[in-house]
């Protein structure tokens, strides 16, 4: 049987019909985690569980394998992270991280966390993810005597384009993207770098610098002949880097655009 990857899972909202299996999900994942609960105490909050999945106030979003069935699950509650849980058969493979990296994907600022103190593992977790004490609880919100750790992550900033082996230096692929376009319809040199030192200021960068591009397949322009847009895409890398720049067949027969000097 072929092991699932985080690259074969999904995430959506959850739906009314899939409360019962979550909270089902819930119970496994905190028999497998929550060594310190009692019997009586998972007895005692799986109602409570229940009663927040199927609350209408709560944002809920689910982790789904191939065939769509939850495999893990988010709950939202302002910018906190209200609840997350992951099925203890795929515990390890990334899809705890994914739901972290969806919430901050949907909230943009700062996200908090509860941890149960005696959950060693969660708060590895949450650490490993740049999240930090910021405060304890003695109880938990039911008044048990299990310590809430209260953590706090800042809005990671976005990375700015970074140099890789052999001196290339790489940027988004979104700001590539919008930068050729600008290109495409001014085939302006100025207009191109105007716009490129302000994304680069955007990113949290005080000083715009060149880019150089190595290897990229040129991107399809409408009403253009191959030579045209051939010729497109080497006056757009010569823009952005300021270098000249040659064209040279790639490994699959199709031809690259390289920097003058990258191979």
């Amino acid at each position: 049987m072929r092991v699932l990857t985080i690259s074969d899972t999904h995430i959506r909202p959850a739906q009314p019909t899939e409360h019962a299996a979550l909270v089902m999900l819930w119970e496994r994942s905190v028999r497998a985690t929550h060594d310190f609960l009692t019997e009586a105490d998972i007895v005692f909050y799986r109602p409570l569980v229940a009663e927040y999945l199927e609350s209408s106030a709560r944002e809920l979003w689910v982790l789904t394998d191939e065939a769509d069935l939850p495999i893990g699950f988010l709950g939202l509650a302002g910018d906190s992270i209200a609840a997350l849980f992951m099925d203890p058969a795929h515990r390890g493979r990334g899809g705890g991280r994914r739901l972290v990296s969806h919430a901050q994907q949907l909230r943009r600022v700062a996200l908090t966390v509860d941890v149960n103190e005696q959950n060693v593992a969660a708060r590895g977790f949450y650490e490993a993810l740049g999240f930090a004490v910021v405060g304890r609880s003695p109880m938990d919100d039911t008044g048990r005597p299990y310590p809430i750790l209260h953590m706090r992550r800042e809005m990671p900033r976005v990375r700015a384009p970074h140099k890789h082996s052999g001196g290339r230096s790489f940027m988004l692929r979104s700001c590539y993207r919008a930068l050729r376009q600008a290109f495409v319809s001014s085939r302006s040199r100025s207009s191109v770098q105007g716009c490129f030192a302000t994304t680069w200021r955007m990113q949290g960068c005080s000083q715009p610098r060149p880019v150089r591009q190595s290897g990229i397949k040129r991107l399809p322009v409408r009403s253009c002949s191959e030579e045209e847009k051939l010729q497109i895409d080497v006056e757009f890398y010569a823009a952005l880097s300021g270098q000249p720049t040659q064209c040279a067949p790639g490994r699959d027969g199709i031809d690259h655009v390289v920097d003058g000097g990258l191979r």
